[in-house]
C-alpha cells in the first residue's frame, strides 16, 4: 500500500538518508522528502511520518545529509527535469512544507545523478551514464562558488558496475548498487 501524504502517494522511494535520529526518504513520483519515525514505524509495522516537504523538483532521485559551513543540509538530486542538486535547510522546508525558500544553493549535476553520500567534508555523487558510469568526489566550497560539478570534482573513477545507482559509506568501504543485475558492490576509495 502506498504511503499517502496529504493526497500525494509516495510510491517510488528513490533515496534514503539518516540524520542521526530519523530516516529520511525522497520519492521520485510525488517529489516529496519525508522524515520517518523509524522506531515507531517498526513497532507499528507501518510508516509514521514526522514531517515532509515538496522538493520542488520533478525527478527527485537521491539524497544525503551534508554538514557545510556549520549547518546541516539535505542534498537532493533531480535528473528528469532540472538536473540540479539542491542543498535544503530541512527546518525551514518542514515548516513551509516546501523547499522553495529553504535552498542554500544548487548546482547542475552531470545529468543522471543516482546516488549521493557525504564523507569527510566531500560530496560524492554516482552518475549513471549508460555504460560509462562514474563516481565523483566533489569539493563543497568549490561547488558552492562555481555551481559546476565538473570544476568541483577532485577525484573521479569508474563505478564498479554498468548501471550504477545508490551510494553508501560504512566508514571503510563505499557501497553501490546496480539496477540492471540487482547486485551490490563494495569498493575501497580514498576518502581524503
Amino acid at each position: 500500500m502506498p504511503l499517502d501524504i496529504d493526497g500525494k502517494a509516495a510510491v517510488h522511494t528513490s533515496g534514503l538518508a539518516w540524520d542521526g535520529v530519523n530516516l529520511w526518504g525522497v520519492d521520485f513520483k510525488s517529489n516529496l522528502a519525508y522524515c520517518i519515525d523509524l522506531e515507531r514505524s517498526l513497532t507499528d509495522s507501518q510508516p509514521t511520518i514526522n514531517g515532509y516537504f515538496d522538493t520542488t523538483l520533478n525527478g527527485t532521485i537521491a539524497c544525503c545529509f551534508v554538514d557545510f559551513q556549520d549547518t546541516r543540509y539535505l542534498a537532493i538530486s533531480d535528473f528528469m527535469n532540472s538536473c540540479n542538486t539542491i542543498f535544503v535547510q530541512v527546518d525551514i522546508a518542514l515548516e513551509e512544507n516546501t523547499a522553495k525558500n529553504a535552498v542554500k544553493f544548487s548546482y547542475r549535476n552531470e545529468g543522471f545523478s543516482q546516488g549521493l553520500e557525504f564523507i569527510d567534508g566531500y560530496l560524492w555523487e554516482s552518475e549513471n551514464k549508460i555504460g560509462i558510469d562514474i563516481i565523483n568526489k566533489m569539493d563543497l566550497a568549490v561547488l558552492e562558488e562555481t555551481r559546476d560539478a565538473r570544476r568541483s570534482t577532485v577525484t573521479q573513477f569508474n563505478a564498479p558496475s554498468k548501471m550504477v545507482e545508490d551510494l553508501a559509506w560504512d566508514g571503510e568501504f563505499m557501497w553501490t548498487s546496480d539496477e540492471s543485475d540487482f547486485s551490490f558492490y563494495r569498493c575501497r576509495c580514498d576518502s581524503q
